[in-house]
Protein backbone atom coordinates (compact mmCIF):
# COMPACT_ATOMS: atom_id res chain seq x y z
CA UNK A 1 0.00 0.00 0.00
CA UNK A 2 1.67 3.27 -0.63
CA UNK A 3 1.03 6.22 1.51
CA UNK A 4 -1.13 9.24 0.23
CA UNK A 5 -0.56 12.38 -0.34
CA UNK A 6 -1.87 15.24 1.44
CA UNK A 7 -5.34 16.16 1.09
CA UNK A 8 -6.41 19.54 0.29
CA UNK A 9 -9.51 21.73 1.04
CA UNK A 10 -11.50 23.40 -1.76
CA UNK A 11 -9.83 27.08 -1.25
CA UNK A 12 -6.18 25.05 -1.27
CA UNK A 13 -6.85 23.39 -4.62
CA UNK A 14 -4.18 23.79 -7.01
CA UNK A 15 -5.01 24.88 -10.66
CA UNK A 16 -4.99 21.81 -12.36
CA UNK A 17 -7.20 20.12 -9.47
CA UNK A 18 -9.88 22.60 -10.08
CA UNK A 19 -9.89 21.94 -13.12
CA UNK A 20 -10.97 18.35 -12.90
CA UNK A 21 -13.33 19.23 -9.49
CA UNK A 22 -15.29 21.15 -12.24
CA UNK A 23 -15.23 19.11 -15.02
CA UNK A 24 -16.21 16.05 -12.11
CA UNK A 25 -19.39 18.24 -11.06
CA UNK A 26 -20.23 18.68 -14.78
CA UNK A 27 -20.20 15.34 -15.59
CA UNK A 28 -22.08 14.15 -12.10
CA UNK A 29 -24.82 17.01 -12.77
CA UNK A 30 -25.53 15.28 -16.00
CA UNK A 31 -28.02 12.96 -16.88
CA UNK A 32 -27.32 9.07 -16.08
CA UNK A 33 -23.49 9.74 -15.69
CA UNK A 34 -22.38 8.35 -12.37
CA UNK A 35 -19.19 6.74 -11.07
CA UNK A 36 -19.06 3.77 -13.20
CA UNK A 37 -19.26 5.30 -16.51
CA UNK A 38 -17.40 8.55 -15.15
CA UNK A 39 -14.53 6.71 -14.31
CA UNK A 40 -14.67 5.13 -17.59
CA UNK A 41 -14.59 8.30 -19.67
CA UNK A 42 -11.76 9.24 -17.41
CA UNK A 43 -9.83 6.01 -18.33
CA UNK A 44 -10.66 6.90 -22.24
CA UNK A 45 -9.56 10.29 -22.43
CA UNK A 46 -6.55 10.74 -19.24
CA UNK A 47 -8.23 12.95 -17.27
CA UNK A 48 -11.84 14.29 -16.40
CA UNK A 49 -11.28 17.62 -17.74
CA UNK A 50 -10.17 16.12 -21.78
CA UNK A 51 -13.10 14.10 -20.97
CA UNK A 52 -15.06 17.02 -20.51
CA UNK A 53 -13.47 19.14 -23.18
CA UNK A 54 -14.28 16.33 -25.30
CA UNK A 55 -18.18 16.22 -25.01
CA UNK A 56 -18.69 19.69 -25.19
CA UNK A 57 -16.30 19.93 -28.08
CA UNK A 58 -17.30 17.05 -30.47
CA UNK A 59 -19.45 14.52 -28.85
CA UNK A 60 -19.18 12.12 -31.94
CA UNK A 61 -16.04 11.33 -29.26
CA UNK A 62 -18.22 9.97 -26.79
CA UNK A 63 -20.83 8.53 -29.29
CA UNK A 64 -17.56 6.41 -30.12
CA UNK A 65 -17.25 4.84 -27.13
CA UNK A 66 -20.56 3.70 -26.92
CA UNK A 67 -21.09 3.67 -22.86
CA UNK A 68 -22.89 6.69 -22.63
CA UNK A 69 -26.58 7.57 -23.87
CA UNK A 70 -27.69 9.34 -26.35
CA UNK A 71 -29.69 11.28 -24.26
CA UNK A 72 -26.87 11.98 -21.64
CA UNK A 73 -24.43 12.97 -24.45
CA UNK A 74 -26.65 15.94 -25.59
CA UNK A 75 -27.23 17.05 -22.06
CA UNK A 76 -23.99 17.23 -21.71
CA UNK A 77 -23.00 19.02 -24.68
CA UNK A 78 -26.52 21.73 -24.60
CA UNK A 79 -24.50 22.69 -20.60
CA UNK A 80 -27.78 22.02 -18.99
CA UNK A 81 -25.94 20.53 -16.22
CA UNK A 82 -24.22 23.96 -15.54
CA UNK A 83 -26.92 25.34 -12.57
CA UNK A 84 -26.51 22.53 -10.80
CA UNK A 85 -22.51 21.92 -11.25
CA UNK A 86 -22.23 26.03 -10.15
CA UNK A 87 -24.96 25.59 -7.07
CA UNK A 88 -22.68 22.54 -5.75
CA UNK A 89 -19.30 24.47 -6.75
CA UNK A 90 -20.86 27.77 -4.24
CA UNK A 91 -21.73 25.81 -1.35
CA UNK A 92 -18.51 23.79 -1.63
CA UNK A 93 -16.85 27.67 -1.29
CA UNK A 94 -18.69 28.44 1.52
CA UNK A 95 -17.99 25.17 3.72
CA UNK A 96 -14.37 24.44 2.18
CA UNK A 97 -14.34 20.82 3.09
CA UNK A 98 -11.49 18.76 2.07
CA UNK A 99 -11.65 17.53 -1.39
CA UNK A 100 -10.67 13.77 -2.82
CA UNK A 101 -10.22 13.38 -6.23
CA UNK A 102 -10.00 9.94 -7.55
CA UNK A 103 -7.19 10.57 -9.49
CA UNK A 104 -5.39 12.53 -6.50
CA UNK A 105 -2.37 11.03 -4.75
CA UNK A 106 -4.46 11.67 -1.60
CA UNK A 107 -7.70 9.27 -2.93
CA UNK A 108 -7.57 6.29 -0.37
CA UNK A 109 -5.58 3.49 -1.44
CA UNK A 110 -8.59 1.32 -0.31
CA UNK A 111 -11.55 2.84 -2.21
CA UNK A 112 -9.48 2.59 -5.75
CA UNK A 113 -10.43 -1.33 -6.70
CA UNK A 114 -13.68 -1.71 -5.17
CA UNK A 115 -16.92 -1.41 -7.10
CA UNK A 116 -18.13 1.86 -8.53
CA UNK A 117 -15.35 3.90 -6.31
CA UNK A 118 -16.31 7.54 -6.01
CA UNK A 119 -14.97 9.84 -8.14
CA UNK A 120 -15.01 12.89 -5.00
CA UNK A 121 -14.95 12.69 -1.68
CA UNK A 122 -15.70 15.48 0.54
CA UNK A 123 -14.08 15.74 3.92
CA UNK A 124 -14.24 17.66 7.17
CA UNK A 125 -11.68 16.99 10.36
CA UNK A 126 -8.66 14.96 9.81
CA UNK A 127 -7.91 13.72 6.76
CA UNK A 128 -5.13 11.86 8.52
CA UNK A 129 -7.06 9.15 9.69
CA UNK A 130 -7.40 7.63 6.24
CA UNK A 131 -3.91 6.14 6.84
CA UNK A 132 -4.61 4.48 10.07
CA UNK A 133 -5.93 0.68 10.21
CA UNK A 134 -9.42 0.71 10.85
CA UNK A 135 -12.48 -1.62 11.48
CA UNK A 136 -16.30 -0.85 10.94
CA UNK A 137 -19.14 -0.91 13.57
CA UNK A 138 -22.77 -1.70 12.32
CA UNK A 139 -25.67 -2.80 13.36
CA UNK A 140 -29.62 -1.90 14.31
CA UNK A 141 -30.97 1.30 14.73
CA UNK A 142 -33.38 0.03 16.91
CA UNK A 143 -31.36 -1.61 19.73
CA UNK A 144 -31.31 -2.70 23.38
CA UNK A 145 -29.53 -0.97 25.58
CA UNK A 146 -26.97 -3.86 26.31
CA UNK A 147 -26.43 -3.60 22.86
CA UNK A 148 -25.24 0.63 22.98
CA UNK A 149 -23.01 -0.74 25.80
CA UNK A 150 -21.19 -3.30 24.27
CA UNK A 151 -20.78 -1.15 21.05
CA UNK A 152 -19.58 1.72 23.31
CA UNK A 153 -16.71 -0.39 24.99
CA UNK A 154 -15.70 -2.75 21.91
CA UNK A 155 -15.12 0.77 19.87
CA UNK A 156 -13.50 2.59 22.99
CA UNK A 157 -10.94 -0.26 23.12
CA UNK A 158 -10.28 -0.40 19.54
CA UNK A 159 -9.39 3.21 19.46
CA UNK A 160 -7.14 2.95 22.21
CA UNK A 161 -5.13 0.43 20.62
CA UNK A 162 -4.96 2.42 17.38
CA UNK A 163 -7.25 1.13 15.33
CA UNK A 164 -9.86 3.78 13.97
CA UNK A 165 -13.61 3.17 14.09
CA UNK A 166 -15.98 3.74 10.59
CA UNK A 167 -19.43 3.51 10.94
CA UNK A 168 -22.61 5.17 9.27
CA UNK A 169 -23.64 7.90 11.73
CA UNK A 170 -27.09 6.15 11.64
CA UNK A 171 -28.99 5.86 15.05
CA UNK A 172 -28.62 2.99 17.47
CA UNK A 173 -25.23 1.25 17.51
CA UNK A 174 -23.27 3.46 14.61
CA UNK A 175 -24.19 6.52 16.87
CA UNK A 176 -22.53 4.56 19.99
CA UNK A 177 -19.65 3.59 17.63
CA UNK A 178 -18.92 6.66 17.04
CA UNK A 179 -19.16 8.12 20.95
CA UNK A 180 -17.16 4.86 22.20
CA UNK A 181 -14.22 5.90 19.62
CA UNK A 182 -14.16 9.33 20.03
CA UNK A 183 -12.76 8.77 23.43
CA UNK A 184 -10.08 6.77 22.23
CA UNK A 185 -6.84 8.18 20.46
CA UNK A 186 -7.60 6.54 17.23
CA UNK A 187 -10.96 8.46 16.86
CA UNK A 188 -13.45 7.73 13.97
CA UNK A 189 -14.53 8.34 10.83
CA UNK A 190 -18.55 8.75 10.19
CA UNK A 191 -19.35 8.05 6.13
CA UNK A 192 -22.50 9.91 5.28
CA UNK A 193 -25.40 9.17 2.89
CA UNK A 194 -26.38 13.11 2.27
CA UNK A 195 -24.26 16.03 1.95
CA UNK A 196 -22.93 17.86 5.10
CA UNK A 197 -25.29 20.69 5.36
CA UNK A 198 -28.28 18.07 5.24
CA UNK A 199 -27.72 16.73 8.98
CA UNK A 200 -29.13 13.42 9.61
CA UNK A 201 -30.59 12.16 11.67
CA UNK A 202 -31.24 15.56 13.09
CA UNK A 203 -30.68 14.18 16.65
CA UNK A 204 -26.58 13.32 15.57
CA UNK A 205 -26.27 16.69 14.30
CA UNK A 206 -24.11 17.60 17.43
CA UNK A 207 -22.17 14.39 17.13
CA UNK A 208 -21.98 14.83 13.82
CA UNK A 209 -19.82 18.52 14.83
CA UNK A 210 -17.99 16.86 17.56
CA UNK A 211 -16.38 14.02 14.94
CA UNK A 212 -15.75 16.53 12.38
CA UNK A 213 -13.16 18.10 15.02
CA UNK A 214 -11.78 15.43 16.30
CA UNK A 215 -12.18 12.32 14.14
CA UNK A 216 -13.06 12.55 10.23
CA UNK A 217 -16.88 12.78 8.71
CA UNK A 218 -16.44 11.58 4.89
CA UNK A 219 -19.09 11.88 2.16
CA UNK A 220 -19.11 11.24 -1.73
CA UNK A 221 -22.81 13.30 -1.79
CA UNK A 222 -22.26 17.05 -2.16
CA UNK A 223 -23.35 19.50 -0.28
CA UNK A 224 -27.37 20.00 -0.73
CA UNK A 225 -27.83 16.68 -1.65
CA UNK A 226 -30.78 14.75 0.77
CA UNK A 227 -30.77 11.30 2.38
CA UNK A 228 -32.32 9.03 -0.37
CA UNK A 229 -33.01 5.49 0.94
CA UNK A 230 -31.21 4.69 -2.37
CA UNK A 231 -28.22 6.54 -0.94
CA UNK A 232 -27.19 4.59 2.01
CA UNK A 233 -26.52 0.45 0.71
CA UNK A 234 -23.57 2.58 -1.76
CA UNK A 235 -22.41 4.12 1.58
CA UNK A 236 -22.05 0.55 3.46
CA UNK A 237 -19.38 -0.32 0.33
CA UNK A 238 -17.11 2.75 1.80
CA UNK A 239 -17.20 1.84 4.97
CA UNK A 240 -16.49 -1.54 4.68
CA UNK A 241 -13.42 -0.58 1.74
CA UNK A 242 -12.30 2.07 4.28
CA UNK A 243 -11.76 -1.36 6.81
CA UNK A 244 -9.83 -3.95 7.59
CA UNK A 245 -12.92 -6.16 8.82
CA UNK A 246 -15.92 -5.25 9.98
CA UNK A 247 -18.31 -5.95 13.46
CA UNK A 248 -22.11 -6.36 13.37
CA UNK A 249 -23.68 -6.19 16.30
CA UNK A 250 -27.29 -6.59 17.18
CA UNK A 251 -29.17 -7.28 13.53
CA UNK A 252 -32.55 -8.53 12.48
CA UNK A 253 -32.26 -11.36 9.66
CA UNK A 254 -33.37 -8.61 7.24
CA UNK A 255 -31.07 -5.46 8.82
CA UNK A 256 -29.39 -3.40 6.67
CA UNK A 257 -26.57 -3.77 8.05
CA UNK A 258 -26.04 -7.13 6.05
CA UNK A 259 -25.43 -4.97 2.83
CA UNK A 260 -22.47 -3.69 4.54
CA UNK A 261 -21.55 -7.26 5.11
CA UNK A 262 -22.41 -8.31 1.29
CA UNK A 263 -20.17 -5.38 0.73
CA UNK A 264 -17.25 -6.91 2.81
CA UNK A 265 -17.40 -10.43 1.46
CA UNK A 266 -17.01 -9.05 -1.75
CA UNK A 267 -13.95 -7.05 -1.09
CA UNK A 268 -12.81 -10.07 0.73
CA UNK A 269 -13.06 -8.65 4.56
CA UNK A 270 -13.19 -10.28 7.54
CA UNK A 271 -16.76 -10.50 9.30
CA UNK A 272 -17.38 -10.52 12.67
CA UNK A 273 -20.72 -10.83 15.05
CA UNK A 274 -21.43 -10.43 18.81
CA UNK A 275 -23.86 -13.65 19.87
CA UNK A 276 -26.73 -11.87 21.84
CA UNK A 277 -29.80 -13.94 23.31
CA UNK A 278 -30.92 -17.00 21.61
CA UNK A 279 -34.27 -15.86 21.20
CA UNK A 280 -33.63 -12.40 20.51
CA UNK A 281 -34.91 -10.86 17.58
CA UNK A 282 -32.08 -8.33 17.85
CA UNK A 283 -29.71 -11.14 17.64
CA UNK A 284 -31.00 -13.18 14.69
CA UNK A 285 -28.93 -11.45 11.64
CA UNK A 286 -25.39 -11.70 13.82
CA UNK A 287 -26.65 -15.34 14.79
CA UNK A 288 -26.92 -16.19 11.24
CA UNK A 289 -23.89 -14.63 10.26
CA UNK A 290 -22.33 -16.60 12.77
CA UNK A 291 -23.56 -19.60 11.39
CA UNK A 292 -22.17 -18.92 7.59
CA UNK A 293 -18.67 -18.10 9.17
CA UNK A 294 -18.37 -14.96 10.59
CA UNK A 295 -15.96 -14.79 13.62
CA UNK A 296 -17.98 -14.68 17.24
CA UNK A 297 -16.16 -12.15 19.48
CA UNK A 298 -16.86 -10.74 22.71
CA UNK A 299 -14.16 -8.01 22.99
CA UNK A 300 -11.86 -5.84 20.95
CA UNK A 301 -9.28 -8.01 21.72
CA UNK A 302 -10.99 -10.74 19.77
CA UNK A 303 -11.18 -8.73 16.86
CA UNK A 304 -7.52 -7.29 17.18
CA UNK A 305 -6.19 -11.18 17.85
CA UNK A 306 -8.00 -12.36 14.71
CA UNK A 307 -6.87 -9.12 12.61
CA UNK A 308 -2.99 -9.17 13.95
CA UNK A 309 -1.68 -10.65 10.54
CA UNK A 310 -2.97 -7.56 8.64
CA UNK A 311 -2.25 -5.21 11.41
CA UNK A 312 1.42 -6.63 11.20
CA UNK A 313 1.65 -5.44 7.39
CA UNK A 314 -0.36 -2.56 8.12
CA UNK A 315 2.69 -1.43 10.91
CA UNK A 316 5.27 -2.97 8.40
CA UNK A 317 3.88 -0.16 5.64
CA UNK A 318 3.30 2.79 7.79
CA UNK A 319 5.59 2.53 10.81
CA UNK A 320 3.98 5.60 12.23
CA UNK A 321 0.44 4.81 12.11
CA UNK A 322 0.06 5.80 15.73
CA UNK A 323 1.15 9.52 15.43
CA UNK A 324 -2.24 11.19 15.17
CA UNK A 325 -1.35 13.14 11.59
CA UNK A 326 -2.74 16.76 11.74
CA UNK A 327 -5.16 17.97 8.39
CA UNK A 328 -2.67 18.88 5.59
CA UNK A 329 -2.65 22.85 5.77
CA UNK A 330 -2.05 23.85 1.79
CA UNK A 331 0.96 26.33 1.00
CA UNK A 332 -0.03 29.64 0.88
CA UNK A 333 1.35 30.21 -2.82
CA UNK A 334 -1.12 27.36 -3.37
CA UNK A 335 -4.35 29.43 -2.36
CA UNK A 336 -6.58 30.36 -5.24
CA UNK A 337 -5.42 34.55 -4.55
CA UNK A 338 -2.07 33.44 -5.78
CA UNK A 339 -2.81 30.99 -8.61
CA UNK A 340 -2.36 32.45 -11.52
CA UNK A 341 -5.98 31.41 -12.60
CA UNK A 342 -7.41 33.35 -9.65
CA UNK A 343 -10.31 32.45 -7.98
CA UNK A 344 -13.21 31.36 -9.48
CA UNK A 345 -14.86 34.37 -11.54
CA UNK A 346 -17.21 35.22 -14.28
CA UNK A 347 -20.87 35.48 -14.70
CA UNK A 348 -23.63 33.21 -12.36
CA UNK A 349 -23.66 29.89 -14.17
CA UNK A 350 -19.57 30.65 -15.34
CA UNK A 351 -17.47 27.94 -14.14
CA UNK A 352 -13.63 28.45 -13.06
CA UNK A 353 -12.29 27.17 -16.00
CA UNK A 354 -12.12 30.09 -18.44
CA UNK A 355 -13.22 30.45 -21.93
CA UNK A 356 -12.12 27.13 -22.87
CA UNK A 357 -14.46 24.94 -20.67
CA UNK A 358 -17.37 26.99 -22.61
CA UNK A 359 -18.49 29.69 -20.66
CA UNK A 360 -21.98 30.46 -20.78
CA UNK A 361 -22.19 34.43 -22.17
CA UNK A 362 -18.87 34.51 -23.01
CA UNK A 363 -16.98 34.26 -26.55
CA UNK A 364 -15.34 30.56 -26.86
CA UNK A 365 -11.63 30.03 -26.90
CA UNK A 366 -10.04 31.68 -29.94
CA UNK A 367 -9.07 29.02 -32.39
CA UNK A 368 -5.18 29.23 -33.59
CA UNK A 369 -3.83 30.37 -37.00
CA UNK A 370 -3.14 26.90 -38.80
CA UNK A 371 0.54 26.22 -38.86
CA UNK A 372 2.13 25.31 -42.35
CA UNK A 373 4.13 22.19 -43.47
CA UNK A 374 6.94 23.88 -42.37
CA UNK A 375 5.46 24.64 -38.53
CA UNK A 376 3.79 20.73 -38.32
CA UNK A 377 7.24 19.63 -39.54
CA UNK A 378 8.64 21.00 -36.56
CA UNK A 379 5.42 20.32 -34.26
CA UNK A 380 6.26 16.35 -34.66
CA UNK A 381 9.43 16.54 -32.98
CA UNK A 382 7.98 17.61 -29.72
CA UNK A 383 5.93 14.50 -29.56
CA UNK A 384 7.11 11.27 -28.11
CA UNK A 385 5.64 7.38 -28.37
CA UNK A 386 2.18 6.52 -28.89
CA UNK A 387 1.41 10.54 -29.78
CA UNK A 388 4.26 11.00 -32.56
CA UNK A 389 3.04 7.26 -33.61
CA UNK A 390 -0.25 8.71 -34.22
CA UNK A 391 1.03 12.06 -35.79
CA UNK A 392 2.94 10.28 -38.22
CA UNK A 393 0.06 8.41 -39.23
CA UNK A 394 -2.23 11.50 -40.12
CA UNK A 395 0.80 13.17 -41.86
CA UNK A 396 0.57 10.72 -44.62
CA UNK A 397 -3.86 11.24 -45.15
CA UNK A 398 -6.30 12.65 -43.01
CA UNK A 399 -8.01 9.03 -41.28
CA UNK A 400 -11.10 8.05 -39.23
CA UNK A 401 -10.30 6.50 -36.08
CA UNK A 402 -11.67 3.04 -37.54
CA UNK A 403 -8.61 3.05 -40.02
CA UNK A 404 -5.86 4.30 -36.85
CA UNK A 405 -7.28 1.40 -34.81
CA UNK A 406 -6.34 -0.40 -38.08
CA UNK A 407 -3.07 0.66 -39.28
CA UNK A 408 -1.91 0.93 -35.27
CA UNK A 409 -1.70 -1.86 -32.68
CA UNK A 410 -3.09 0.00 -30.07
CA UNK A 411 -6.07 0.02 -27.58
CA UNK A 412 -9.29 2.61 -29.02
CA UNK A 413 -9.23 4.02 -25.57
CA UNK A 414 -5.44 5.03 -25.40
CA UNK A 415 -5.56 6.29 -29.34
CA UNK A 416 -8.90 8.17 -28.76
CA UNK A 417 -7.04 9.77 -25.16
CA UNK A 418 -4.20 10.98 -27.71
CA UNK A 419 -6.24 12.19 -30.52
CA UNK A 420 -7.92 14.35 -27.76
CA UNK A 421 -5.11 15.62 -26.45
CA UNK A 422 -3.47 16.47 -29.78
CA UNK A 423 -6.48 18.31 -30.76
CA UNK A 424 -6.48 20.49 -27.57
CA UNK A 425 -3.00 21.43 -28.26
CA UNK A 426 -3.94 22.54 -31.39
CA UNK A 427 -2.07 19.85 -33.49
CA UNK A 428 -5.36 18.12 -35.01
CA UNK A 429 -8.63 18.94 -36.20
CA UNK A 430 -11.55 16.66 -36.46
CA UNK A 431 -13.78 16.83 -39.40
CA UNK A 432 -17.56 16.53 -39.87
CA UNK A 433 -16.76 14.05 -41.95
CA UNK A 434 -15.60 11.81 -38.86
CA UNK A 435 -11.62 12.01 -40.14
CA UNK A 436 -8.48 13.55 -38.39
CA UNK A 437 -6.21 15.50 -39.80
CA UNK A 438 -3.38 18.02 -39.46
CA UNK A 439 -4.45 21.63 -38.30
CA UNK A 440 -3.69 23.44 -41.86
CA UNK A 441 -5.08 20.29 -44.41
CA UNK A 442 -8.29 19.92 -45.53
CA UNK A 443 -9.78 17.51 -45.56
Amino acid sequence: MTTPGAAHKFSGLKASQRYELWSLLAMMCSLDIGPRRGRRLIEAFGSAHAAAMAGLRHPENWRRLNIIPEESIVYFHNEQWRPDARQTWDRLTALDPYILLCTDPAYPDQLKDIIDPPLVLYALGDTGLLRNPAVGIVGARDCTPEGKEVTAFIANDLSKAGITVVSGLARGIDRHAHIGALAGPASTIAVLGNGFDVPYPRENACLMAEIAEKGLVLTEYPPGSQPLASNFPRRNRIISALSLGVLVVEAAQKSGSLITVRHALEQGKDVFAVPGQARSSFSKGCHELIRQGARPVFNAEDIITELAPQLSLWLAANPKHAEQPQPARPPKDESPDNDPLGPPLGPPLGPPLGPSFGQCGEAKEAVPACPDKKARKKNAPALKGNELRIYQCLERNPMTLDEIVDRLDMEVSVIMSILTLLEVRGLIISAENGEYLLKGVTA
